[in-house]
């Protein structure tokens, strides 16, 4: 499947976990019959 899990530590800071997940994009009729496609999101930092 492909993706993966990460995670990063500083004694007394914190800890950040990353997932990563991979997806396919599949615009919906509507954005197709537009032209126009949604922006994706960000990630969160």
């Amino acid at each position: 499947m492909g993706g993966g899990v990460s995670v990063t530590s500083e004694s007394g800071k914190g800890s950040c976990f990353t997932v990563r997940v991979p997806a396919a994009w599949a615009p919906d009729s509507e954005a197709e019959i537009s032209g126009h496609r949604a922006p994706l999101s960000p990630a969160i930092a």
